[in-house]
């Protein structure tokens, strides 16, 4: 691939230090060895690859990615029902979807699922921390092959997904969703025209974020949302894993954030009202990974996950858990709610 150096933080100017040296991509072996520096502000903090992919050759970091692959759920066999079951309950009691559809102690039994942290940051990603009360227009950027707008617009919504990935792409029109190919600054929505807009693990691939944002605030319509989640450099398992932790994922991460430097960007694009925590969402499968990737070089996205390694990973998605009520930052996945 063709790089570009960029010695100085994109986002903010200021020098950085190089913190990683001579990474591989140790997931889906994309070409070229690749550094990474991190911004010294003391309000941004940013962690980004130097030098990077060229524009015209960043797509070659994602010919073996995985929304090439069908996507299979982590419930099967005869446990699926009762799973469908009880994640229409908690929907149902916490965010308001189908209640009139979902019997009382439906809902109660659902509702302990609250006392564990994992699941119930799992299942309220499922949509995507909204309400059944905010239904509307709804854009999800880089939705690969479509599984969270389908979901989405199960539950009601109006959705629309964007794409660079066409193997992705096809993959979610084949599932009879409206999917656009290109990216955001390319598609052309008119102004003021989305309720909601989604970006799952994206922010860190987008060459310039700030110019992203940009394009999201003048999209959603007034009070309408902007959803963000992205790897945290600042999380327990970053600083278990260092160059093995799986959201640094070179070359395709061009920005690994903290919560300084994600805030900064987001108030920068206009957003006032800006919720943002770090959380322990994702914490078992970045888990999972980075141990692969530490015991033997690499890691395997698509072949399942034997029974005791998923049961480590929540045990260690717990202990972050219990973690964060001393160390607020220190979650592997930060989490944005903002409002126009």
């Amino acid at each position: 691939m063709n790089t570009a150096k960029q010695h100085f933080c994109p986002l903010c100017g200021v020098s950085g230090e190089f913190i990683y040296q001579g990474l591989k991509d140790p997931i889906f072996g994309a070409p070229g060895c690749w550094n990474l520096r991190k911004c010294k502000g003391s309000d941004c903090g940013v962690i980004w690859m130097d030098p990077r992919p060229t524009p015209d050759d960043l797509e070659k970091a994602y010919a073996t990615y995985y929304t090439h692959h069908d996507s299979e759920s982590g419930i099967s066999g005869s446990w699926r029902p009762l799973y469908q079951w009880l994640l229409q309950g908690y929907l149902a009691n916490r965010f308001g979807y189908d209640s009139e559809q979902t019997g009382g102690f439906q809902k109660w039994l659902s509702s302990l699922i609250r006392f564990h942290p994992g699941f119930r940051e799992d299942w309220d990603f499922k949509v995507m921390y909204l309400p059944a009360s905010a239904m509307g227009r709804l854009l999800e950027v880089g939705c690969g092959s479509g599984d969270l707008i389908a979901f989405m617009k199960q539950k009601g919504w109006t959705v629309a997904g964007l794409d660079t990935d066409p193997v992705a792409v096809q993959k979610a029109r084949s599932r009879g969703l409206q999917v656009y190919r290109g990216t955001l600054e390319t598609a052309g929505f008119p102004s003021n025209d989305m309720d909601v807009i989604a970006m799952n693990h994206v922010i860190e691939h987008v060459p310039d974020p700030a110019k992203t944002l940009r394009e999201c605030y003048r999209i959603l319509k007034a009070g309408g949302r902007l959803m963000v989640t992205t790897p945290n450099h600042e999380s327990w398992g970053h600083s278990l894993f260092r160059k093995n932790w799986r959201g640094l994922e070179p070359p395709r991460h061009l920005f690994v954030f903290n919560r300084n430097s994600l805030l900064r960007l987001i108030r920068q694009a206009g957003f006032r009202k800006v919720d943002l925590r770090s959380s322990v969402h994702g914490a078992g499968w970045i888990m999972i990974a980075s141990r692969s990737i530490r015991n033997t070089g690499g890691f395997d996205a698509i072949r399942s996950v034997p029974f005791p390694v998923k049961l480590w990973a929540r045990s260690m998605q717990m202990v972050e858990w219990g973690r964060l009520l001393r160390y607020p930052s220190a979650g592997e996945e930060l989490t944005v709610i903002a409002e126009k």
